[in-house]
């Protein structure tokens, strides 16, 4: 039966029974590349607590944006919470006074937005309980407003930024552009930590921020790999499809609707590192952008699975990426570049008959924490990428009802897109995207899976 005939049955199941399922509301996601002024027109809503430090800042970027601020009275596109002057239970309670008297206000498919600030080290635990209270906050608030569309973070500026405008400018409002825009659709209940440890470039533009970059896509021939090369070479790198040579003509189709390059080899092969390596650095110099895409399963429960079945997982989804990447940083990816790992929900909270696939995702996310720490003199950022349930043609052959569920357990209670996910390896690559490094941006529409 068809998956159409399928979702009319269980909708006439759904309301013969009267069973409370919601249907979710279409999410709005931008088309096209990135524009300057696409936030002209938002209507927008600041609140602060006690002591913060960012109003002033915030009024200042958002009049630039040619966002619409203290409209109260009119139904909002977004709410931001300015939580940098948290420090006690009681500083709670104004989140509370704000988000209870506006939140109804919220179009659907808006966005809510808390900005707070991480404390001294040296700070009481106290306040660590009280910043560390935002997180709840945040996630909270993204499952009670998921099913309208609306989507909820948590922004967390490292001890000391709050004063420091430049870092601000370049690393703080670039992800706040991201996160207002429709390109962060099927993000929710994520914490984005801005970090002081990479330098941020000055004057960079909103639009054609990747002109000049050079970016090599793993797995890029379909699915994810083949909008992330779509979505980069949009915003002016030049992309290179590295693909096995079986999908070349996937490969050399992607390749010519983005004037990029292909690179038919097998990651595994123990060659392709250097031989990776010799092409980027003839033909280009070397590369700015490595996004670590390609991946495979090979699912059974450890008691059935082979040990064959255990290898191929862990090597093309972990070892040979370290192998590349290590080549790469070695010879061939130039300072103040971008490495971005796929890794999965799976590597957060495991999944059943995945043993192979959720050790090598996990181990993707350990790879790119470490690796920020240390390529950080480099000023380069590491960063791993985890998706939900999103639509591709793996997921296309699942049982209807799996899926389904799939779907219903994210916030928004639906899929994601490719294209989804080729946004946030986009953000991650471009300047803007200094200020997040060494973290797991989870792309899976808030799912209750994992933490």
């Amino acid at each position: 039966m068809s998956d159409y005939l399928q979702g009319k049955r269980l909708q006439q199941v759904i309301k013969l029974l009267r069973l409370p399922i919601p249907t979710p509301v279409p999410l709005k996601r931008q088309k096209g590349a990135i524009l300057e002024g696409e936030l002209k027109g938002y209507q927008l809503l600041l609140g602060k607590s006690r002591g913060s430090g960012l109003a002033a800042s915030l009024t200042t970027w958002t009049n630039e944006q040619g966002v619409e601020l203290d409209t109260s009275s009119k139904k909002q596109n977004a709410l931001i919470w300015d939580a940098t002057g948290v420090e006690t239970v009681e500083d709670l309670v104004q989140g509370y006074d704000f988000f209870h008297e506006h939140i109804r206000k919220t179009m659907k498919g808006g966005r809510l937005l808390i900005i707070g600030s991480a404390p001294d080290a040296k700070a009481a635990a106290s306040v660590q309980a009280s910043v560390q209270a935002l997180e709840g906050l945040s996630r909270a608030l993204a499952k009670e407003t998921g099913g309208k569309g609306i989507t909820c973070q948590l922004v967390l500026l490292d001890h000391g930024l709050v004063d420091k405008e430049k870092e601000l400018r370049h690393k703080l409002y670039p992800a706040l552009h991201f996160l207002l825009s429709k390109r962060s659709a099927f993000i929710s209940g994520q914490v984005f930590r801005i970090s002081k440890t990479v330098k941020p470039l000055t004057n960079v533009p909103v639009a054609g921020a990747l002109k000049d970059k050079v970016a090599l896509v793993t797995g890029g021939a379909q699915g994810i790999g083949a909008a992330a090369s779509r979505t980069l070479a949009r915003e002016g790198a030049t992309v290179i499809i590295l693909d096995i040579p079986l999908a070349v003509d996937k490969a050399v189709k992607v390749a010519k609707e983005i004037d990029g390059k292909t690179l038919l080899l097998d990651i595994t092969d123990e060659e392709t590192p250097q031989r990776v390596v010799d092409y980027v650095k003839e033909h280009f110099g070397g590369v700015d952008i490595v996004v670590n895409n390609a991946g495979i399963t090979r699912d059974r429960t450890i008691a059935k699975m082979s040990k064959e079945y255990w290898r191929q997982a862990l090597n093309v989804n972990l070892d040979a990426t370290i192998r590349l990447t290590e080549a790469l940083i070695t010879d061939g990816l130039r300072d103040r570049g971008r490495i971005l790992g796929l890794s999965s929900i799976s590597g957060i909270a495991g999944n059943f008959g995945q043993t192979n696939y959720s050790a090598s995702k996990a181990g993707m996310i350990g790879y790119m924490e470490a690796l920020a720490k240390q390529l950080a003199s480099r000023q380069i950022t590491a960063n791993a990428i985890a998706p939900g349930f999103i639509e591709t043609k793996m997921t296309a052959n699942l049982p209807f009802f799996v899926k389904e569920g799939g779907r219903r357990l994210s916030n928004l209670k639906q899929g994601g897109s490719p294209q989804d996910v080729a946004e946030g390896i986009c953000f991650l690559a471009s300047p803007g995207g200094a200020g997040v490094t060494g973290q797991t941006l989870r792309i899976c529409g808030g799912s209750m899976i994992g933490a």
